[in-house]
């Protein structure tokens, strides 16, 4: 039984991509490229498609965490990046379902299937 005022709709769980940014060794983005970068993201954000970003700490890298309709328009945004534009950075994209109570922390697996 759902507990009251629960949507226990499944088809409806939330799925993000996330995008682990790795550094690319004896490659240093530029000022211009953080720069592009950061207006990149800020762009993503008016788009409502950036749910989170930021960079490691201890480490060369970051992730960024994508509300996006397909895996492929995830994938598209991270190839415009300028950080892998650039060749400083590489990335591995992976789709993610919230556990959430709404979704009673079973979250659908079979709609995060990446291709």
């Amino acid at each position: 039984m759902t507990p009251a005022g629960q949507d226990n709709d499944v088809s409806q769980d939330v799925v993000y991509h996330l995008l682990f940014l790795n550094g690319v060794a004896g490659r240093t983005p530029t000022a211009d490229v953080l720069a592009r970068h950061a207006a990149h993201l800020a762009d993503l954000d008016r788009q409502g498609k950036l749910v989170l970003a930021g960079p490691f700490l201890g480490r060369f890298g970051g992730l960024i965490v994508l509300r996006t309709a397909s895996h492929a328009e995830a994938k598209r945004i991270a190839d415009e990046d300028p950080m892998i534009r650039a060749g400083v950075q590489s990335y591995d994209l992976l789709a993610w379902a919230q556990a959430e109570r709404r979704n009673n922390y079973q979250p659908n697996l079979g709609r995060v299937a990446d291709p």
